[in-house]
């Protein structure tokens, strides 16, 4: 807003003591198109490598309580390699999950699920002593 305002406090002034408005707007356009110019051309050095930079700062920052240092990123191209490796990582950790979830589908089939019960029972010391005395139980009470 303040760059808008100080474009039209300069057409103005500059149409009413030096020439017309529309030579000031054509000034003050002309001025906006170099400057857009000027950050397209330097957009790398400029922008670029600066956001870059503080980005990696602060990605830094939050994977040093990890103890993750091995990260060096000055430049575009730092930054898109270590994108690529991070997608990399991404496929391999789905192909783990994938393999992780076949895994548990194989696992809690019936028949698995059975046996896994049938073990616990038969080694689980609480549950055999709890077997045994109501056995016991109802022995005794048949037994009258």
């Amino acid at each position: 807003m303040i760059v808008l305002m100080l474009s039209f406090a300069f057409v103005f002034w500059y149409g009413s003591n030096v020439g017309t408005y529309y030579h000031g707007f054509l000034i003050v356009s002309l001025v906006y198109m170099l400057i857009g110019l000027v950050i397209y051309y330097f957009r790398e050095p400029l922008l670029m490598n600066p956001l870059i930079k503080k980005l990696h700062a602060k990605q830094f920052e939050l994977t040093d309580e990890l103890g993750d240092k091995s990260l060096v990123i000055n430049s575009k191209e730092d930054m898109e390699k270590h994108l690529e490796i991070m997608e990399l990582q991404i496929v391999q950790s789905e192909l783990l999950m994938h393999k992780y979830l076949r895994d548990i589908g194989e696992t809690l089939t019936p028949s698995n699920l059975l046996n896994s019960m049938m073990t616990y029972v038969l080694t689980s010391s609480n549950v055999m002593m709890s077997g045994a005395l109501l056995l016991l139980r109802y022995l005794r009470k048949r037994k009258s």
